[in-house]
């Protein structure tokens, strides 16, 4: 019976991530955890924009069976500014609206693919800091579905980018 209910359940984990949704961003509640953020100096505050002003809609062309899914530039930075927010505040770095040290942060060349592991997502992280420095972090992560996929290769990329040296020394100048 155990068994019966385990090939039951990869059956429809395999057939559910076989299926292309039409429109995917990442999900509102992902956290960023303490560990995934190094020291920095505290008290230090930071301004993080998003560089995409309006939404910036783009349709991704799932690589191995040629879907495409609806997502959007704009709300996909909006998940890695709160994140670094986030971050950066459980290290006593706040993001405050006066601060002299400006990041803009761009997320831009998303992938989606579906295999039979599962869903494939990945993106490019860009932050520009106001230094003229400019950092870009590539991320993928696989898993049984595409929005888990999303939220991970967002926190992972995320938390990347936190522990940057480029960052980290920007942060505590």
């Amino acid at each position: 019976m155990q068994q019966l209910f385990k090939t039951l359940l990869i059956s429809i984990s395999l057939l559910l991530s076989s299926c292309a949704p039409s429109n995917i961003l990442p999900s509102e509640n992902i956290r960023m955890f303490k560990r995934s953020v190094p020291i920095y100096k505290t008290g230090q505050t930071v301004r993080i924009h998003n560089s995409y002003k309006k939404p910036m809609p783009v349709k991704v062309v799932t690589q191995s069976t040629s879907d495409t899914i609806e997502t959007d530039l704009q709300k996909y930075t909006q998940s890695v500014v709160k994140l670094m927010e986030q971050g950066l505040e459980k290290r006593d770095v706040y993001s405050t609206s006066d601060s002299n040290k400006v990041i803009k942060i761009k997320v831009h060349d998303i992938i989606y693919d579906s295999s039979k592991t599962g869903w494939t997502s990945g993106l490019r992280i860009t932050a520009e800091l106001n230094s003229g420095k400019s950092i870009s972090i590539e991320k993928k992560f696989t898993g049984f579905g595409l929005l888990f996929a999303v939220n991970k290769s967002v926190e992972k990329a995320t938390a990347v980018l936190l522990k940057h040296p480029e960052f980290v020394a920007y942060i505590n100048q």
